[in-house]
């Protein structure tokens, strides 16, 4: 279920990876009460895509302590509190089922919302920017 992220646009080109994505379910080495954030969270950040992450719980909270808007509005992300990664990993799960449904179900309303992803996706990708030039 996991998405591979390439770790630079460099890799993107010449891998070919996945880039079309509508979501990224991002899942981090370490599962700890640091929210520590590798190239796995900033990929999709960069790109300003929406995404889902799995890490320490109350990370999303530390990433928007560092200018970053989450997706609150239009995800659940009651998933962020959880502690247990089983419990964590099912309930993003059944979170992006829930997206697929609502696609399925309702596509113009779904792409309305998603419009308001790719906003929230963009100042993501404007912070990133300014915060990690050199990447």
């Amino acid at each position: 279920m996991f998405l591979l992220v390439c770790f630079s646009e460099i890799l993107t080109q010449v891998l070919g990876c996945n880039t079309d994505s509508l979501f990224e379910i991002v899942a981090e080495t370490r599962f700890t009460k640091e929210h520590w954030f590798s190239e796995k969270t900033y990929w999709p950040l960069k790109l300003g895509k929406p995404f889902l992450l799995i890490v320490g719980a109350g990370s999303l909270s530390s990433l928007k302590m560092l200018g970053y808007k989450t997706f609150g509005d239009y995800i659940d992300e009651s998933y962020d509190e959880q502690t247990s990664i089983p419990h964590k990993v099912q309930q993003v799960v059944l979170e992006m089922k829930r997206l697929k449904e609502f696609r399925d179900k309702n596509p113009i309303g779904f792409y309305e919302m998603y419009a308001k992803l790719e906003e929230i996706g963009k100042h993501n990708s404007e912070v990133f920017k300014k915060g990690h030039a050199y990447l």
